[in-house]
């Protein structure tokens, strides 16, 4: 590591930080939204001490969500596209934001995946039960 980098992220001087991975962060923006992408994102800002950082990220990424959103619906384009745009939006996030607030080459180690999965899968669930709940999602039986 040069010595910049080691001035930037002083409490790792003598040690990798746990990150999760470029490649978590983009999976968990298309098989969810863009906002649980940023949330992995803005835990590794706080984990190299660039909390500060977070604020930004959230705001881009709810602006992005529900601009994607009001088009998708508005245009009544299908449900798979969603998956297309969260690519865009996961790919933007992990390339040129991370490269720019983390630095692409940051040595990390990967950190585990099962808690935030857990807790997203719980998340989707709740809202759907909720969209069923509320006559949101109408379900033939």
């Amino acid at each position: 590591m040069q010595e910049k980098e080691i001035l930037d992220y002083p409490e790792w001087k003598h040690q990798r930080p746990r990150l999760y991975s470029k490649e978590a962060v983009l999976g968990f923006t298309v098989l969810f939204t863009i906002l649980f992408g940023a949330i992995l994102y803005i835990a590794n800002l706080r984990t190299i001490g660039k909390w500060h950082k977070g604020f930004f990220v959230t705001v881009g990424a709810v602006f992005y969500h529900l601009v994607a959103m009001e088009i998708i619906q508005r245009f009544e384009i299908p449900f798979i596209i969603t998956f297309i745009v969260n690519f865009i939006g996961g790919i933007i996030l992990v390339g040129p934001v991370w490269n720019k607030q983390i630095n692409q080459k940051l040595d990390y180690v990967n950190r585990s995946l099962l808690t935030p999965f857990l807790i997203a899968v719980i998340i989707v669930l709740l809202v759907i039960i909720a969209q069923i709940r509320f006559g949101m999602i109408d379900i033939q039986l």
